[in-house]
């Protein structure tokens, strides 16, 4: 795809800074506040989707000038489990600050949703994903709600949902 490059933030350097830019206390570059927020986004996604290949190399691309994250390779997702794969768990439970947009947004997906934009987007017998697959999505979405909600008790909504 033109115009796009490596992002290094699958890296073992890339790990730690993106990781020190979503944990509570830990500062955020002023010129880094746009892609961190993209990456927590992008946690939120991945877990929703439950797509363990994010940081296995070479898959986090950025537009030409590392403004803009892409949300590529997404080919190993939306398994049937409800807690979310291992590594995603475990990428969401570090991350400690998200969009307030995207925290709200949760609320619109719902099986019925889903199925509805689904069967739109789909052709005649095609099926995107399957009712065990959509109820995993859901579930994982409750998942991160409590994930959120837990976070704001402890350290305010202010300070977790940091992100427009």
């Amino acid at each position: 795809v033109p115009g796009i490059k490596d992002s290094d933030l699958d890296t073992p350097e890339g790990i730690q800074q993106s990781v020190q830019w979503l944990t509570q206390g830990q500062p955020i570059p002023v010129d880094k506040r746009a892609l961190a927020a993209q990456l927590s986004q992008l946690v939120v996604f991945d877990f929703l989707t439950s797509n363990p290949d994010r940081y296995t190399g070479g898959n986090m691309k950025t537009s030409e000038d590392g403004s803009r994250l892409l949300f590529m390779d997404n080919t190993m997702s939306f398994f049937i489990e409800p807690e979310g794969n291992e590594r995603t768990r475990a990428i969401l439970h570090r991350t400690q600050r998200y969009s307030r947009q995207l925290y709200q947004a949760l609320d619109r997906i719902s099986v019925p949703a889903l199925e509805q934009v689904l069967a739109q987007a789909s052709q005649d017998e095609y099926q995107i994903l399957t009712p065990s697959e959509i109820r995993a999505v859901v579930a994982r979405r409750d998942l991160v709600r409590r994930h959120i909600d837990g976070l704001a008790a402890s350290y305010g909504s202010r300070n977790v949902l940091v992100f427009p």
